[in-house]
């Protein structure tokens, strides 16, 4: 595997209920960021509000800032720690035993999205899990992102959200 240098300025932290407007506004702004790069995995308005409330009910979205300034919110993703629904009807995943889910990462500063992939990868081998992620077959800088890490590719799926009918691209990895 890369020798993964890890980011000392930048944190985590997990999102709380009172910061749904940051978490819609983070996903806005993302969704720009793929729409500029003609990307349309984001187009049906995924996340929904609804979504991301959830995810901050289960204490799962994080938010990713630096340190100087933690009231900037660089960037956000789902640590999913539970099975996916999606992913379990799949037959193409090779490792076993159970797994963390990185969904609806953005990263709004240089840096975020490596950042946020390393620290979901040190959760999961904290708990002895693989990580799984997968993305639009357009989103060429996220595939670049995961392919740094050494994922490997394990097959497409349907994913509904996606209008333009692409199959997400789907990705696994043992820490």
């Amino acid at each position: 595997m890369r020798d993964i240098r890890v980011m000392n300025k930048f944190k985590l932290r997990i999102a709380n209920k009172d910061d749904l407007k940051i978490a819609i506004d983070i996903a806005n702004k993302g969704r720009a960021i793929m729409n500029s790069r003609a990307n349309p995995q984001w187009d049906t308005g995924y996340p929904q509000e609804d979504l991301l409330k959830y995810d901050i009910e289960l204490s799962r979205l994080y938010f990713a800032y630096d340190e100087e300034f933690p009231k900037d919110i660089l960037g956000m993703a789902v640590f999913q720690k539970k099975k996916d629904i999606e992913y379990e009807n799949e037959t193409f995943w090779r490792l076993e035993g159970e797994y963390i889910c990185i969904h609806r990462l953005v990263s709004l500063h240089k840096g975020i999205g490596r950042f946020i992939i390393v620290e979901g990868l040190a959760l999961a081998k904290s708990e002895n899990k693989c990580v799984r992620i997968d993305t639009h077959p357009k989103n060429i800088s996220m595939q670049k992102l995961i392919k740094s890490f050494e994922f490997i590719e394990r097959g497409s799926f349907y994913q509904a959200e996606y209008i333009d009918g692409a199959y997400a691209i789907a990705f696994e990895l043992k820490p």
